[in-house]
């Protein structure tokens, strides 16, 4: 009711339906509601939301579809909560509201709850308006020219003025969309294995099952969950591919890599080369540090599974991002975001990058510091305040 009060003036065709639940539930604090009443009060307050709220509306229903039957990675990793406020937010911000616009346009593609490919264009969308709510909390931002795909996604200015840009990805699931209906028929067959148990008499019934981002489809059963130079090369690989040098020819441009549906093992600390887990029991090696800067044959360490036992887990057999010299990045600045119960954006930077005239390192590190929560560069000069967990 109170998003609901908050953007009746934005929606003038709800107030005769929003009168009706206010009355209602008013009279209700003296006297009870007829089952008559409560119909009317629930269908009067459903068209308030369908007309105010249909993006939300829209992923409700496709969860309420899905609920007993499957799961969709892409849609489950959207933030009810985030989209709501996002939704409320449009109303009074335009480039908000355009790219809202997109995001119901892509819950409008989706045709049944095995359509994983709509789904996961549904998520992009939601990545650039989850994007464009970061950075316009901390600097003045607008959407550059989203018909010129070798355009950036937005422009920022700092308080001096000086302006640089943003390219949005949000990186998917290893081998979609081939996972994504792997993943799909996983939850499926979950849904099947509790409802025979239930039949079967059971009190409780469990099933298991596990979402794993980076399992190759067809992996033959090699895969291992803990591993890091797993993540690091598929950060590097995606990273290397979504990025194209004709998106950052404007000025000062930044990746940004919206990462929800991947894994941050070490969440801020992955900022440092190496941090300590545990409070100093074992030395982890920063995965975020190494997709940027690490070099081929340099060592990765990981928790051991005991004590006694070997944490190196291996050598990168690829180039970081900003280290590479054979296929240089577009950029010398990358920003990866996470959402959940909070958000966590951090910064790596090349602290030699000066794109252009007017623009270097202390311009870097002021976007760095403005929008995350820690930020590091290739000689670790801020490591130290995110090696202990």
């Amino acid at each position: 009711m109170d998003a609901l009060s908050r953007v009746e003036q934005y929606v003038p065709s709800i107030q005769s339906d929003l009168d009706i639940v206010r009355t209602i539930l008013k009279a209700a604090v003296q006297t009870a509601v007829t089952e008559e009443q409560g119909k009317e009060v629930w269908e009067a307050y459903s068209r308030c939301l369908e007309v105010a709220f249909p993006i939300c509306q829209k992923y409700q229903y496709w969860n309420h579809q899905l609920n007993d039957i499957s799961s969709d990675h892409s849609l489950s990793t959207i933030s009810f909560d985030r989209l709501k406020r996002l939704e409320e937010d449009a109303y009074s911000d335009p480039e908000l509201k355009g790219l809202m616009g997109e995001l119901k346009h892509g819950f409008s593609l989706v045709s049944h709850i095995s359509d994983s490919n709509n789904f996961r264009q549904t998520f992009e969308y939601y990545g650039e308006a989850v994007a464009y709510d970061m950075l316009s909390k901390h600097f003045k931002t607008r959407r550059v020219d989203a018909r010129d795909d070798s355009m950036p996604d937005f422009a920022c200015l700092l308080p001096d003025g000086k302006e640089f840009f943003v390219e949005v990805k949000s990186l998917d699931i290893v081998d979609a969309p081939f996972r994504s209906e792997q993943m799909h028929e996983d939850a499926m067959q979950q849904k099947i294995e509790l409802e025979e148990q239930i039949k079967q008499g059971r009190k409780v019934a469990t099933a298991v099952r596990v979402v794993a981002p980076f399992k190759k489809a067809f992996d033959g059963g090699s895969y291992d969950p803990r591993s890091l130079l797993t993540v690091i090369n598929t950060f590097i690989k995606k990273s290397g591919n979504a990025f194209k040098a004709t998106q950052f020819t404007q000025g000062p441009t930044f990746a940004f890599i919206l990462s929800d549906r991947l894994v941050i093992p070490g969440g801020k600390h992955d900022v440092a080369p190496h941090y300590y887990e545990r409070g100093g029991g074992a030395v982890v090696s920063g995965v975020l540090w190494h997709v940027c800067f690490g070099q081929e044959g340099w060592p990765i360490f990981r928790m051991p599974d005991f004590e006694g036992k070997p944490g190196l887990e291996g050598c990168m057999t690829l180039n970081g991002l900003l280290a590479d010299k054979v296929v240089p990045f577009p950029t010398g600045a990358v920003i990866v975001a996470s959402t959940g119960s909070e958000d966590s954006l951090v910064g790596l930077y090349d602290s030699n990058w000066a794109p252009h005239e007017g623009w270097s390192e202390d311009e870097t590190t002021e976007v760095l510091h403005k929008l995350c929560e820690a930020y590091n560069d290739e000689n670790n000069s801020w490591g130290q305040l995110h090696s202990m967990t």
